[in-house]
């Protein structure tokens, strides 16, 4: 039986309007909405075996571990870091 935590985690990334992709520690993708699967043209199965650097320009790379990093530690505001 699910939870109602994860009932309504699954209802809000299914419903949102916005691509979340959610990524282990490695940068493997573990997760990702309808929307992100749209936006990067994948379908779920294809997804779930790739890593967030294969979706992202080579060139933002490190401000995104930078930005993951930050958040780990607590820091909830990108633009601050």
């Amino acid at each position: 039986m699910a939870h109602l935590f994860d009932i309504i985690y699954e209802s809000f990334c299914n419903n949102s309007r916005e691509g979340m992709i959610i990524f282990d520690t490695t940068g493997r993708i573990i997760n990702a909405n309808d929307k992100a699967k749209e936006i990067f043209g994948y379908s779920n199965k294809k997804i779930i075996q790739e890593k967030i650097e294969d979706l992202i320009d080579k060139k933002n790379h490190t401000a995104l571990w930078e930005i993951c990093n930050a958040l780990l530690i607590g820091k909830t505001n990108h633009r601050n870091i």
